[in-house]
């Protein structure tokens, strides 16, 4: 899908106090050896996406080590890959959602991207989605902007044309809305569309949803669902050696 840019919204600080003193949420663990952040690098690369660009901001030390150069991910390549959009500002306030003024920062970025689509999702959702299949529900619909859904939840995850994108960050100082959500929600003459995915879908924001997330991938078919053969969440590969369990081990779940 070289049509299609991803952009990865890590300037959410969410509502998981002490735990995120030293990481952002995208770099918090989950489910013993992944990052929340692995599973959207992981749907850009079974969807054959080669952009990625990620906006984190404040302590992202823990992010960048994990990420490295994106080769995990297949996104350590001489043309497009990986790219790190820090704040350039150091005292600019962290937002609950990519701001377009944050995007502005890193404009000739936009500028110079060929790509005709944006993806642009949190670091911190647990989901397996196919980008691939709401692409296309999102061109046959003609709409502005196609924003995904998850029964009634807003998952802030948004797909819409790079020059439309491109114009909204160009002129942000003089809009009435500085992020996408806002955007969809005021402008009047947007022709805004809904996606709804079906499959399990967790938006982690705060250290409940974190433990409960955690703790449902225990249950079988959640488990299956996310980690699916057919489209591998991938993580950061550590050199290290297997459990061993011998003859008098207990395990249970």
């Amino acid at each position: 899908m070289n049509n299609t840019l991803m952009v990865i919204d890590a300037s959410n600080k969410g509502a998981f106090e002490k735990i995120s003193l030293h990481r952002i949420p995208g770099a918090l663990p989950f489910a013993g050896k992944f990052r929340l952040i692995d599973f959207a690098l992981s749907n850009a690369k079974n969807a054959g996406i080669k952009t990625v660009a990620i906006f984190p901001f404040g302590n992202y030390r823990s992010l960048g080590d994990h990420i490295g150069s994106g080769k995990r991910w297949d996104l350590d390549r001489k043309k497009d890959g990986l790219f790190v959009l820090p704040p350039k500002h150091i005292h600019m306030p962290t937002e609950t959602m990519l701001t377009f003024q944050r995007m502005h920062e890193h404009m000739e970025f936009f500028k110079r991207a060929t790509h005709t689509y944006v993806f642009i999702t949190p670091s911190h959702i647990v989901w397996n989605v196919d980008i691939r299949a709401l692409i296309k529900v999102h061109e046959t619909s003609g709409a502005d902007v196609s924003e995904i859904m998850h029964d009634d939840q807003r998952l802030s995850t948004f797909i819409m044309k790079r020059t439309d994108l491109l114009e909204l960050i160009e002129n942000y100082a003089s809009l009435p809305y500085q992020t996408i959500q806002e955007y969809i929600t005021q402008a009047a003459s947007l022709d805004h569309h809904l996606i709804y995915h079906e499959g399990y879908t967790r938006y982690i924001t705060d250290n409940f949803n974190y433990l409960k997330s955690n703790l449902s991938m225990l249950e079988f078919n959640v488990g299956r669902t996310i980690f699916a053969p057919h489209a591998p969440i991938v993580s950061k590969e550590k050199v290290a050696p297997p459990a061993k369990y011998l003859a008098s081990a207990e395990v249970t779940n």
